[in-house]
């Protein structure tokens, strides 16, 4: 999602425009606050819902919780609790599953329901 500053006309991603809001009210926050308190955000507002998509790509490629989780490299109690929603995702991890599953990222961030990847405006990875 593509957001403009309307007094300069400067072009930012949405996650930047997050991101600026929450350094602007919460300057002493650590890092790792911060990116909860930004992927809480973006899933309170429907931005992303990766564990959904993850967990239908898990289930529409018969993976069980515990070999997604070893792809991953975490446990199936933890995978478990990501695919509720419970334990964010962390970008990474969002990156291994795409890889994995041969999708785009933008396609688990609930940015397109198109899944195929695209690199300079060609489909990648079929």
């Amino acid at each position: 999602m593509i957001c403009c500053n309307s007094s300069t006309g400067e072009m930012f991603s949405f996650t930047k425009f997050i991101s600026v809001i929450i350094l602007s009210y919460m300057p002493d926050y650590s890092f790792v606050d911060y990116s909860c308190i930004l992927i809480h955000m973006m899933n309170e507002i429907g931005v992303t819902r990766i564990f959904q998509r993850v967990e239908t790509l898990r289930r529409a490629n018969r993976l069980t919780q515990t070999t997604l989780g070893q792809v991953l490299g975490v446990s199936q109690a933890t995978m478990s609790k990501k695919l509720r929603g419970e334990i964010p995702f962390s970008a990474c991890e969002v990156q291994s599953c795409a890889r994995h599953f041969r999708v785009s990222t933008d396609y688990l961030y609930g940015l397109t329901d198109d899944p195929a990847p695209v690199l300079n405006g060609e489909v990648v990875c079929q």
